[in-house]
């Protein structure tokens, strides 16, 4: 896409529910860096023009021409003039009464569009307005939000609307039935076992309809990750690994630092979408070499996912399910735990490690090339 915002901020936005198109038709091109950052709030006044990307912790105020990006980590963005690239803010609202040429993305703050918008429009965590005067040539996302739109308001891509609130309903008391489940005895009664069983056929089914709306909404992030996965699987596992042994040092100096504690809960957020997207990658790939082995027809992105997910978790599912069998069947669920847990941890690391290479699937993996030796001259 035209936005040159961090790979982070994208990965966000990908793993939040946005439509599938606008991932399909565009690459991912902002890249700043902490140097990049100013500090504060930043005003262009009418008739002035500004020819660089605007990077701020604070608000934005365009009353004029920015020849770039405008981001603000943590305030506001106001657009009554024109910007020629994107626009995106976290932790603060936008507000588009002008013309913005690329894309304008919120997260975790209101967005109102009485402006023209060339791009699309996404928001994370907020209410979206779309005004009598507002103009969208693109796609408009919403999720955990809801989206008001005016009459006369216009958009000419699709609009895709998720709500959260229905799913954190259903798979929290699940999850905390789950944590406080006793754990299953000998003497524990076979109700109990297959309660417990039935608690975990949801839990999993829950972690299978994240990778399913990954497989769904970004197929372009996901194919590109899976063929990282396929083609370099050795460099996906080191990266991954490395990904997991670095993750608790960062958090520890991010906490030990004054700009990145408050950004503690965005890394976090980060982290679990990679899991979501790795997890989905691996079970995208699995799924197309079960079908590849067994002479099947390829199937779409989104049933081979879900073939794959499930023989991710096949071992677990029949740890839990013929662990009723008594002594016997409690010895043979230990090894089916063992292996199936070997078997989705290394899923974990390789699809980690493939979702790094790619920066989230928004760019292929750098091929590694090897010249070949130099041949000595015969005689």
């Amino acid at each position: 896409m035209k936005i040159r915002m961090s790979w982070t901020l994208l990965a966000l936005l990908a793993m939040a529910g946005l439509s599938q198109d606008a991932w399909a038709k565009k690459e991912p091109r902002i890249h700043f860096q902490a140097q990049d950052v100013r500090k504060g709030d930043f005003v262009v006044p009418k008739g002035e023009v500004w020819r660089k990307d605007v990077v701020v912790t604070g608000s934005v105020l365009v009353d004029g021409t920015v020849e770039g990006d405008c981001i603000s980590l943590g305030g506001p963005v106001t657009v009554n003039g024109t910007v020629s690239n994107d626009v995106a803010a976290m932790g603060g609202a936008v507000t588009i009464n002008g013309v913005v040429k690329g894309d304008v993305s919120a997260i975790g703050g209101a967005m109102l569009i009485a402006g023209s918008v060339d791009g699309d429009v996404s928001s994370i965590g907020g209410d979206m307005t779309l005004e009598p005067a507002a103009k969208v040539s693109g796609d408009v996302s919403i999720m955990g939000g809801k989206l008001s739109k005016a009459e006369g308001a216009q958009v000419e891509g699709d609009v895709t609307q998720a709500d959260m609130g229905l799913a954190k309903r259903m798979w929290m008391p699940l999850a905390m039935r789950l944590k406080y489940l006793p754990d299953i005895k000998e003497k524990v009664s076979p109700w109990r076992q297959a309660f417990g069983f039935v608690m975990f056929l949801f839990f999993c089914g829950g972690i299978g309809l994240m990778t399913a709306l990954i497989a769904l909404f970004f197929p372009k992030n996901l194919e590109t990750a899976a063929a990282c996965l396929e083609s370099d699987f050795w460099r996906a596992g080191g990266a991954g690994a490395l990904v997991i042994m670095l993750t608790v040092p960062v958090l520890v100096l991010m906490a030990v630092s004054i700009l990145g504690l408050p950004l503690i809960p965005l890394a976090i957020l980060l982290y679990c979408a990679a899991v979501f997207l790795a997890l989905a990658a691996c079970s995208l790939a699995l799924g197309r070499r079960f079908c590849e082995v067994r002479h099947m027809p390829v199937p779409t992105p989104l049933a081979a996912t879900g073939m794959g997910f499930a023989l991710l978790i096949s071992f677990l599912v029949l740890a839990k399910l013929i662990k009723v069998a008594g002594v016997i069947g409690a010895l043979f669920s230990g090894l089916f735990v063992v292996v199936g847990l070997i078997i989705f941890s290394g899923a974990l690391i390789v699809g980690l490690g493939a979702v790094a290479l790619t920066r989230f699937g928004s760019r292929a993996a750098a091929v590694r090339t090897f010249a070949p030796a130099a041949v000595p001259p015969a005689g």
